[in-house]
């Protein structure tokens, strides 16, 4: 197909970095056809330059939707929408080769690379790279090893709930100062209230404030890692010891004394020899 002459025009003088003329021109061929999807290609490369990202975004939707095999559409990705999105994905549909899957998953990278980015927001960064590249193999192991940053986050948790109760229960009385047992159960209870509270803040609302495309991610590691399934495992397991040593009352410290190192031990172990992979 014959490229138009203001076509042409726009982006010689796009080339030339005078991008206010070459979107005025653009525009006058858009004019005349609206269905110009080479002309559509050119205002997501004229905008941005003037600070108009989401007119580059909108157009640079309208070329591959006018014709798929086209893919000479650009725009950047500092402003990720899901029309940015869902335009990659037209594009990549037509050419799952073009270099843009290779632009998404460098920015993506980038942007979750950078100091003090949580394990969350890494995951909601890969997770939103992944859906305009879904092919992607690079992507799809970052927001694998951000998701199992986060449920190594859930031993932690486990951890100081099983601390909590040992306190609570008076496990391993200091010096001639033990406690009376078995507790009071008002006593019990608040160390049941704070260890939900923990739960609620610390993983729970954590998880619940990831972005939908990264919320599916935490199970599907969970069906495919068998590392992550150990990982919830211990933390469960923590947990459930921890509910054992506060919930039931006991005269004697025998066996809360076994259940808080069968519980310790396993997830200390685990801590030391993990690494930051999935396998």
């Amino acid at each position: 197909m014959t490229t138009h002459p203001q076509v042409v025009r726009a982006r010689t003088l796009h080339e030339v970095i005078r991008p206010e003329e070459a979107r005025e021109a653009v525009g006058r061929r858009l004019a005349e056809d609206p269905d110009d999807h080479q002309a559509w290609s050119l205002p997501g490369q004229c905008h941005p330059p003037l600070g108009q990202h989401s007119e580059a975004f909108a157009a640079a939707l309208e070329s591959p939707r006018l014709e798929p095999g086209f893919v000479d559409a650009h725009f950047v990705l500092h402003e990720r929408t899901e029309p940015a999105d869902e335009a990659i994905r037209q594009i990549l549909r037509a050419d799952p080769t073009h270099t843009l899957a290779v632009t998404v998953s460098t920015e993506t990278e980038r942007e979750a690379a950078k100091a003090g980015t949580s394990a969350g927001r890494a995951a909601e960064l890969y997770a939103g790279g992944l859906a305009a590249t879904p092919h992607s193999d690079a992507l799809q192991g970052d927001l694998d090893r951000a998701v199992y940053r986060l449920l190594r986050g859930t031993r932690w948790l486990a951890l100081l709930c099983l601390v909590m109760a040992a306190v609570t229960v008076d496990v391993f009385p200091a010096g001639g100062g033990a406690k009376e047992l078995p507790v009071h159960p008002g006593t019990r209870r608040w160390a049941l209230a704070l260890m939900a509270v923990m739960w609620g803040l610390g993983a729970w609302r954590r998880y619940r404030r990831l972005r939908t495309g990264a919320q599916p991610a935490v199970f599907a590691l969970v069906r495919r890692s068998f590392r992550s399934r150990v990982v919830l495992g211990l933390a469960t397991w923590a947990t459930l010891c921890a509910l054992l040593l506060v919930a039931l009352p006991r005269s004697e410290r025998t066996v809360p004394q076994v259940l808080f190192w069968l519980a310790l031990v396993p997830n200390l172990l685990s801590i030391t020899h993990d690494r930051d992979k999935v396998r």
